[in-house]
């Protein structure tokens, strides 16, 4: 999928993606013969290149790339190297903190605990579980990234796809997630961020090249 063009030194540079597979092409206008220079599985910030341009800094060209799925912006060598990100944000709202400023993008699920002092929320395509303090409002993060797949981690080393429902233990130290991409239901354990699995089986939603069927008994 070729989303954008820029020409430098006689030769056609194309970025093209499938909103997870991301690559920079070079290619010889006259001939049509490419090489690819670039290549990242990312769906996080380098995601869905919209446009870019080649520019030279201090004599040396480089790439800048507009990502519209990531809401980032990125600078790479024409060779590929150097890939630095130089602004943008992450694509969905994201942000922890005071009551005032948190941003919960696409909260899905939330369970509260059986002490009334936490409320959890899924948010992000469900794929982040947040931790809400319910006297002060304060937002803090739990366990989970951005970018879904299955993996069972601590904090942000879990992966999650789609958290449709939560609910608490009735001693309050561990959450069920109903993880409806990955058809399993999982646990995170609400001291140490770690989750882990429970039950269910067949495709999950995980992004491995090593297993490309995602497929796990």
């Amino acid at each position: 999928m070729p989303r954008a063009l820029s020409t430098y030194g006689g030769k056609l540079y194309v970025a093209s993606t499938d909103g997870l597979y991301n690559e920079v092409w070079e290619v010889n206008a006259s001939t049509g013969a490419k090489t690819r220079v670039f290549y990242q599985i990312e769906d996080d910030w380098l995601n869905a290149p919209s446009d870019m341009f080649i520019r030279e800094v201090s004599g040396v060209p480089q790439i800048v790339m507009l990502m519209s799925g990531g809401s980032s912006i990125y600078t790479l060598n024409l060779d590929g190297t150097g890939l630095t990100r130089i602004g943008g944000a992450e694509r969905f709202e994201d942000l922890m903190g005071a009551r005032a400023d948190a941003l919960l993008g696409r909260a899905e699920a939330l369970a509260v605990s059986p002490d009334k002092t936490k409320m959890y929320v899924s948010f992000a395509q469900a794929n982040k579980i947040a931790v809400v303090d319910m006297t002060t409002g304060a937002v803090s993060f739990l366990a989970g990234h951005i970018r879904d797949s299955y993996v069972e981690g601590v904090g942000a080393a879990a992966r999650f796809s789609g958290v449709a429902a939560i609910a608490v233990s009735p001693d309050g130290k561990t959450l069920y997630l109903a993880d409806k991409n990955n058809q399993r239901i999982r646990t995170i354990d609400v001291a140490t961020g770690a989750s882990s699995y429970l039950t269910g089986a067949g495709f999950t939603n995980l992004i491995d090249p090593a297993n490309p069927s995602a497929f796990i008994g």
